[in-house]
Order: C-alpha cells, then sequence, then structure tokens
C-alpha cells in the first residue's frame, strides 16, 4: 500500500534555544525515515528546499510537546534554536509553487520546503505529532499567512484513495497558518512563545 506523503513547514523560532539542538541538511531518505520510524519501507523521497532550511533537531524541555523530530523551515534550520529575541531575516530562497500548497494560501510560493516520499504503513494508522511555529506572529498576522501542509495521497484503508488528503489541520478541518491559528483565531490551539 503505496502513500504519498508531502510536508510544508514554517520556520520554527521557538522559545526553546538553550534545549534544542538542530543539525541542520539532512537528506530526504533520513529525514523520511525519521518521520516514519523503524519497520516502515521508504522510497522516492525528494527534498526540495532552500540550503540549510532542513535538518534533524532533538529537544529536552517541555514546551514543545516531543522531543525531536525533523525541521523543516523557510530560512535556515539551525537557526530555530536561538533565543526569541534573535529576529532572523534569512529566507530559504526556494520560490516554488506547489498545487498542495497553494490550496491554503494562494501566495505561498516563497521560501518553501517540501519533503516528499512514498512509504508503506505496517498498520491501518498513522500518527503525526507537529509543530508550526512562525517568526511573523504576531506582527504579521493578516499580512504574510507562513502556513503548513501534510499532504497524503494514495489508497484508504477503509476503502477508496486519498488525493493530497491535507491532514495538517487542526480539529475541524481548518488548515494551519498564522492567519488560521493565532492569539485570536482558534487561540486553543495557539501558544505565544514570542512572550
Amino acid at each position: 500500500m503505496q502513500k504519498f506523503f508531502r510536508i510544508f513547514l514554517a520556520l520554527l523560532p521557538f522559545s526553546v534555544f538553550s534545549k534544542m539542538t538542530v543539525t541542520p541538511n539532512s537528506t530526504a531518505s533520513a529525514l523520511a525515515q525519521a518521520i516514519t520510524g523503524s519497520g516502515v519501507s521508504v522510497t522516492s523521497a525528494t527534498l526540495n528546499c532552500g540550503a540549510n532550511a532542513s535538518g534533524t533537531f532533538t529537544y529536552a524541555g517541555s514546551n514543545l510537546g516531543m522531543t525531536g523530530g525533523i525541521i523543516l523551515t523557510t530560512g535556515t534550520a539551525s537557526d530555530a534554536a536561538n533565543a526569541q529575541s534573535y529576529f532572523c531575516s534569512v529566507q530559504n530562497s526556494n520560490n516554488f509553487s506547489d498545487p498542495d500548497l497553494t490550496t491554503i494560501d494562494p501566495t505561498a510560493t516563497n521560501n518553501v520546503c517540501l519533503l516528499e516520499f512514498d512509504f508503506v504503513p505496517i498498520c491501518s494508522n498513522i500518527n503525526i505529532t507537529f509543530v508550526f511555529g512562525s517568526e511573523e506572529y504576531p506582527t504579521f498576522v493578516g499580512s504574510f499567512n507562513d502556513g503548513f501542509g501534510l499532504f497524503l495521497t494514495g489508497p484508504d484503508p477503509g476503502g477508496g484513495t486519498y488525493n493530497a488528503l491535507n491532514i495538517g489541520v487542526i480539529p475541524g478541518g481548518t488548515p494551519v497558518s498564522i492567519n488560521n491559528v493565532n492569539a485570536g483565531t482558534n487561540s486553543t490551539y495557539f501558544v505565544a512563545n514570542y512572550n
């Protein structure tokens, strides 16, 4: 059962700098395997990001909700571990128009970081934990709309086929972006780490 998986992510500037270690520039296959875990067959992994925009991370704190994983950014991956007072103006310069990502926001074509891969699941359910962050909070809510998508294509174990189904959403199906999740909109899912 082949599944096609696409991940998009915006820069993650958390206030976790002293507890986070980022290793930039992992290969597409290594990033995909880090998401799927052991025992899952991963093939056809591709990474479409700017230089130094992706990598893996470990985290020793409690604010993030996970101890490690992959990081995909609109800037440089290592900047995500900097102090919250650090303003990162680096862009990954990968301007690319992906039809699935632009369903979240038609202007989502600047500084894109995209990981795609096929995998064969070992069960009928998949669970993915993700954290979305953006340096655009709170100043640019309503102006620049950094977004995130987690798209699934392939056979549905319950019957039928998934066709670019975005599973990176908040309950109710709302896509994750700074305009959809912030202090005033869907605030239950928002943590103001910039304070």
